[in-house]
């Protein structure tokens, strides 16, 4: 008789975690912290489209910089974060995508080479640059080829940085996920050496993504691939 009312318990917690599963799959929420490129150009197709196949999930979206979305992720203020990497936290992260940092100038700027914007190039016309923590991969680059350049505007807007552009008030390093879709009048250079940004997702370490939570993650992972994104 014990091991029949152990096999009956068994199936009814089996039972109560599928139901739980079930549920939470489909009445669920999620909340995702993000930084501004991602949220303008990712963040609307993969909501809409999500919705469409669980139209039951509420999905929050917060957008701030790269130190606002691990600061939420590690706080547990949204359930996945889009982040660049490394991020040197004891995170789980998902790569998910290399994008190229491009150098944004004015219609009538034309580099040395006439090709690319080297290093030289960068030292020698007014520069735009992100506030703090906006500016990270910018800053990393700069940090890594020891430039001086001469950074008169310090903006928080990725659309605000291609406006000073086209005004011919300086070129920047601007992510090409932004660039894709500007229509401002503005050139576009590879950098010389080259430089990328890696984007992906980040997730707490010891709290198990709930249903909604993880099968958003599978989501967004697979609408970069599907895109041909995907790194």
């Amino acid at each position: 008789m014990l091991e029949y009312v152990r096999d009956i318990l068994q199936r009814e917690r089996a039972m109560r975690q599928h139901a739980a599963k079930k549920k939470g799959l489909e009445d669920g929420s999620v909340t995702i912290g993000t930084f501004s490129s991602v949220c303008l150009y990712w963040i609307p197709d993969i909501v809409s489209s999500f919705r469409k196949i669980h139209p039951n999930i509420t999905m929050n979206i917060l957008q701030g910089d790269y130190s606002d979305v691990l600061g939420w992720v590690r706080d547990g203020t949204v359930d996945i974060g889009f982040e660049t990497f490394p991020t040197d936290e004891k995170l789980n992260e998902t790569p998910l995508h290399k994008d190229r940092l491009l150098c944004a100038a004015p219609a009538d700027y034309v580099p040395a080479n006439g090709k690319t914007v080297t290093t030289s190039d960068m030292e020698s016309v007014p520069f735009i640059i992100q506030r703090s923590g906006y500016e990270e991969d910018t800053m990393k680059f700069i940090r890594k080829h020891g430039l001086k350049i001469n950074a008169q505007h310090r903006v928080d807007d990725d659309g605000a940085i291609i406006a000073f552009v086209e005004k011919g008030l300086g070129i920047s390093l601007v992510p090409e996920l932004i660039l894709k879709n500007t229509s401002a009048n503005v050139k576009t250079y590879p950098t010389e050496p080259e430089e990328n940004r890696l984007i992906g997702l980040i997730t707490q370490t010891k709290v198990d993504l709930s249903p909604a939570a993880q099968a958003m993650h599978e989501f967004i992972v697979e609408f970069i691939k599907e895109r041909g994104l995907y790194i």
